[in-house]
């Protein structure tokens, strides 16, 4: 046992609980620390893996402003192209 669950299981020895429900409470307490401990590291990996997600979504989201200014770009260039040659023709 940990320092802390063998704390809490001298306190109820000492409170006059029997030794029997000490350490049934004392190993409860030890489990849901340990399941704690592995909803915490779930967590954080959960987290790195929300990051890259995101930095992979900017990233995405950057390329595709890029190509649209390029079509932008393009279609202003085709504009300017056909008004020439309208006013060409008139």
């Amino acid at each position: 046992m940990s320092t802390m669950i063998t704390e809490l299981y001298e306190a109820l020895k000492e409170a006059g609980v029997s030794e029997e429900k000490s350490k049934a409470a004392s190993q409860a307490i030890a489990d849901y620390e340990e399941r704690i401990s592995k909803a915490n590291i779930s967590m954080r990996e959960l987290d790195k893996k929300m990051e890259v997600g995101f930095a992979n979504m900017e990233t995405r989201i950057s390329e595709s402003y890029m190509s649209l200014v390029k079509w932008f770009a393009g279609m202003m260039i085709a504009q300017a192209g056909v008004i020439v040659a309208l006013i060409k023709l008139l």
